[in-house]
């Protein structure tokens, strides 16, 4: 398969690609782990011998304020990929504590 027929693993799951970026998005209620995504991910560039920058490579968790909601792992199992509340894609700015009004 082509580099540019790249899809993700879970139909629910969205890989969206622009330029040299991407941004793999995974709700709540999908089939396939972030874990598992990552690891196609990284494969797929092995096999297509792209060089994938892991240093780079950040996770965002976006859930609603509920104290009784299951907290999330520090990090993904993948690689030391970093979690972070705050992150710029293509100039714009997420946060995951914007206020709600």
């Amino acid at each position: 398969m082509p580099a540019f027929d790249f899809k993700p693993l879970d139909l629910l799951n969205i890989l969206l690609k622009y330029a040299d970026d991407s941004t793999l998005l995974c709700p709540e209620n999908t089939g396939t782990s972030v874990e598992l995504e990552m690891a196609h991910i990284i494969e797929r560039a092995k096999t297509n011998k792209l060089l994938l920058n892991l240093l780079k490579t950040e996770e965002m968790v976006f859930h609603r304020p509920n104290p009784r909601r299951i907290m999330f792992p520090d990090k993904l199992k993948v690689q030391d990929i970093e979690r972070v509340s705050q992150l710029k894609l293509l100039g714009v700015l997420f946060q995951t504590d914007f206020p709600l009004k």
